[in-house]
């Protein structure tokens, strides 16, 4: 009977630890999301993420879920079952680079993998940073046609490649405005 309740105790403990014990990056982290309010907006609700010390925040749109993320080489990753669409980002050291130079290599890699631009890089500014602004279709490995809308973002220590694709054939405008919709919300948090 002594046995059974220590057998017992120690499963008790091991639920409640693993349940309070949260994982952590050493480079990125996500916190809860949280409720925040625009002016003009209802409530929405906000995704959190730390990255070397930085905090950016978006808002989680209407059908738009976060995804576990185990590729290193991006941040996060959003999905939206309704309109095959996915968001994420890569965060890449400024060093000596220019905003124009890092457009330049990556219109280069967009090349090597035979992707098409469909809307010519554009300076644009996004929530307070400089931004090049394109329009991207490519081939997965199904040979699906991806339809990718992309900011080249220039932050004070990094590059970020903020970019929003849909899978969906032919895309409907409201797709293509979805996908506007959700990179327009990303922000350095407040």
């Amino acid at each position: 009977m002594q046995k059974k309740r220590i057998g017992l105790l120690v499963l008790v403990m091991v639920f409640v630890l693993s349940a309070c014990t949260s994982t952590k990056n050493d480079t990125t982290h996500d916190s809860s999301t949280d409720m925040t309010s625009d002016i003009n907006k209802k409530d929405k609700l906000v995704y959190t993420l730390e990255y070397d010390h930085h905090q950016y925040q978006f808002n989680m749109l209407d059908g738009w879920r976060k995804f576990p993320n185990s590729d290193k080489s991006i941040a996060f990753l959003l999905g939206n079952k309704d309109s095959k669409s996915f968001m994420s980002a890569g965060f890449e050291e400024k060093g000596n680079k220019t905003l124009e130079d890092y457009k330049t290599d990556y219109l280069k890699k967009l090349n090597d993998a035979n992707a098409t631009v469909v809307i010519e890089p554009e300076k644009k500014e996004l929530n307070g940073w400089d931004a090049y602004y394109l329009g991207v279709e490519m081939k997965d490995n199904k040979n699906r046609v991806l339809t990718y809308r992309i900011y080249l973002v220039e932050t004070p220590d990094y590059f970020i490649n903020l970019g929003a694709w849909t899978s969906e054939e032919n895309p409907k405008e409201a797709t293509i405005q979805g996908l506007d919709d959700i990179l327009s919300t990303f922000k350095e948090k407040d």
